[in-house]
C-alpha cells in the first residue's frame, strides 16, 4: 500500500494512464496548425539530432540501458515542446482528452433494412 491507501496496481496503472495521455497530447500539439511550425521544427529536430548523433551519454551497445538515454532525451524534448506551446492550447487539448466520448446512439439514418431469401 502506498501513503495514499491506495494500492500499487492502481498507482501504477494511474501512472500508465498519464503517460498515454501525455503522449496523445504531444500527438495533438504537433498536429495542431495553431502551434508554430518553427517550434515544432526546432525542438523535434533537436531530439532526431541527439537521437543520431554517434556520441551518446550511455553507449547504445549495452542493452536497454543504451537506448534509455535516447528516449530519455526524447521524452525531455517532447515536454520542453510542451512548454513553449501556449497554455491554452494546452489546456484546450487536455480537456478533449479528459473529456469521454458517448457512445452515439444509432440514428434512423444509419439503419439499413433489407429482405434475403432461401434459394
Amino acid at each position: 500500500m502506498k501513503k495514499s491507501g491506495r494500492p500499487t496496481s492502481l498507482a501504477a496503472g494511474n501512472y500508465l494512464w498519464s503517460v498515454i495521455t501525455r503522449l496523445r497530447l504531444w500527438w495533438r500539439l504537433i498536429r495542431d496548425p495553431r502551434v508554430s511550425q518553427t517550434l515544432k521544427l526546432a525542438l523535434l529536430g533537436l531530439a532526431a539530432v541527439y537521437l543520431l548523433w554517434p556520441a551518446d551519454i550511455i553507449p547504445d551497445v549495452i542493452p536497454f540501458v543504451g537506448q534509455l538515454d535516447d528516449v530519455t532525451a526524447l521524452l525531455l524534448a517532447l515536454k520542453l515542446f510542451e512548454s513553449f506551446v501556449p497554455a491554452a492550447i494546452v489546456q484546450e487539448h487536455l480537456a478533449a482528452l479528459r473529456r469521454r466520448p458517448q457512445p452515439k446512439a444509432p440514428a434512423e439514418e444509419d439503419v439499413i433494412e433489407g429482405e434475403y431469401r432461401v434459394l
